[in-house]
């Protein structure tokens, strides 16, 4: 995003109407691994509802640059308005996904754009075709002092660093905004023991050059599990046999568990030795199978018998909408396997809360509780509260309830901590969230950025070193925060944390740069207002 393109949202009190029925955004954290095992993979892949978000574009185009052959494809929507079929939304790469929207459009800017219109459940998601194109053997074509930028996506930064190492090339990586600083200190043993040179300034550019190896190796698990996601997906692709042994404790545990559930769905097999350590077999192949795991979406297309064009090119027959391939209608691929992505509960936590809090209940769909997405806990914190949910088939809804704070240890899901500091607000007693202290180095210092601005709208937090205490203020369901301006930080947790904070508030709210939400969920302030949320671009 752009910090000199301000946007500005002002969010209208629409508690009385609040309410609904929404789908899941696709999950973020999946999408990332998946593309990037979809790259590693020895045949083409579709991998169904991947968001064009700004942290997927990062990854997709660090990909792009190491030889990887992706395009985005067209989502087939089951609610259409053919008045408006030929509305197209750009994503940042100037690429584009063609969408059934409504007319109601409103754009921000050219570049970070917010798409607003009335249209109900109806998620902007496409799907993604990466091509089997060797992509292994065009990494180590790659050119010396080849830059990567990851914008401010701190997965692609951590999860592109050991694949970069497999070319023995001279690389760069580069970022914008926060990540520039963000820790990346954990890998520099690992390169160590590699014999990885690099250059680094306690910020972006890193300057790397050296070759991946197997090996033993320790690392810290106490900062971000990226770093060890990041060697468990690289590490099967050297000759050898290695090792990881963590140093500490392992933070976010769920977010490795989920690697190594897409590792499995790719045949990569990764084995748990101890708590803290992992064996990875060398010499491996990333090749789609069928998942351990019940819940995996996984579907193997077996096209023999049936019809095929007398082209079986995978891009052949398809058609140019805007210098984007796009499949034509009743294209049959052959030889590609297909995975679909599972919903997100890190943005389903928003409505979650949004229901809990508000007047009216909300309907999330796309989501089952049998997930290895850490954030799901979500919902057993609200349960723990006191919220009724009732889970469905493939859905939960979230009714207003009357909340009871609680003291919540946050270690293993700290993304949640800004939504739920909106909760604690609305809620009576006192609610410790500990253990939070890595919020500090995400998109912003998200402790002080959400103690700060729900604060400065009549909350009553108090800011600790490694979390926040809250005081409920509006236990009886009169009281109301005060609305103003407040500052989203350029986080996307931020902003949308103070979106649903607006719905509290007796006075409409200002949040200044809210096209952030582009980096994770370009679609939530649209989803808002389907909701019933009242909103103006400013």
């Amino acid at each position: 995003m752009n910090k000199n393109l301000e946007s500005k949202i002002c969010i209208y009190p629409s508690a009385h109407k609040f309410g609904g029925s929404v789908i899941a955004p696709p999950s973020k954290s999946y999408a990332h691994r998946l593309i990037i095992a979809g790259a590693l993979s020895d045949r083409s892949i579709i991998i169904k509802n991947i968001s064009q978000s700004d942290d997927i574009n990062a990854t997709i185009d660090v990909l792009r640059k190491m030889g990887a052959k992706i395009s985005w494809q067209r989502k087939n929507f089951a609610d259409t308005d053919k008045k408006n079929s030929n509305r197209v939304n750009t994503n940042n790469n100037n690429e584009k996904c063609i969408n059934i929207h409504n007319k109601d459009c409103i754009n921000i800017n050219n570049k970070n754009s917010i798409t607003i219109h009335d249209k109900y459940n109806v998620i902007n998601s496409c799907d993604v075709l990466i091509e089997k194109n060797n992509f292994l053997e065009n990494l180590v074509k790659l050119e010396d002092n080849t830059e990567f930028f990851c914008n401010q996506s701190g997965s692609t930064l951590r999860f592109c660093i050991p694949l970069a190492l497999l070319s023995d090339k001279t690389v760069y990586f580069s970022g914008e905004g926060r990540l520039n600083n963000r820790p990346i200190y954990p890998y520099f043993s690992v390169f160590e023991d590699m014999g990885v040179k690099w250059e680094y300034n306690n910020k972006l550019p890193l300057k790397l050059k050296g070759k991946l190896k197997s090996g033993d190796y320790k690392i810290s698990g106490d900062i971000s599990s990226q770093f060890i996601t990041g060697l468990l997906m690289a590490l099967p692709l050297c000759e050898g046999d290695s090792t990881i042994k963590l140093t500490s404790d392992l933070e976010s545990y769920s977010y490795v568990d989920m690697t190594i559930d897409f590792l499995n769905r790719f045949g990569i097999n990764i084995e748990k030795t101890s708590y803290n350590e992992y064996k990875i077999i060398g010499n491996q192949i990333y090749k789609l199978g069928v998942s351990p795991y019940e819940k995996s979406t996984v579907i193997k297309e077996n096209l023999q018998n049936q019809e095929t064009l007398q082209n079986q090119k995978i891009l052949k027959n398809q058609e140019m909408v805007d210098n984007t391939y796009i499949a034509k209608k009743n294209i049959i691929y052959k030889n590609v396997d297909i995975i679909e992505n599972e919903g997100d509960y890190s943005q389903s936590a928003f409505w979650a809360v949004a229901g809990a809090i508000g007047k009216n209940p909300i309907k999330i769909q796309n989501i089952t509780k049998n997930t290895l997405q850490g954030d799901a806990v979500i919902f057993d914190i609200l349960e723990d509260m006191g919220v009724n949910i009732k889970w469905g088939d493939n859905c939960v809804t979230v009714f207003s309830s009357n909340i009871k704070n609680i003291d919540i240890n946050v270690k293993n899901c700290p993304d949640l901590v800004p939504i739920l500091a909106v909760l604690g607000t609305a809620g009576d007693g006192v609610m410790r969230i500990t253990n939070a202290h890595r919020l500090r180095y995400k998109e912003s210092d998200r402790l002080n950025a959400i103690a700060t601005e729900l604060n400065s709208i009549g909350a009553d937090i108090i800011e600790v070193e490694d979390g926040l205490i809250i005081n409920g203020v509006l236990k009886n369901g009169i009281d109301k925060l005060k609305g103003g301006q407040v500052n989203s930080h350029f986080d996307h947790r931020i902003a949308m944390s103070l979106a649903i904070a607006g719905n509290l508030c007796d006075k409409p709210i200002i949040i200044n740069y809210a096209n952030c939400v582009n980096k994770s969920y370009p679609k939530f302030f649209e989803v808002y207002k389907s909701l019933g949320g009242v909103l103006e671009v400013l």
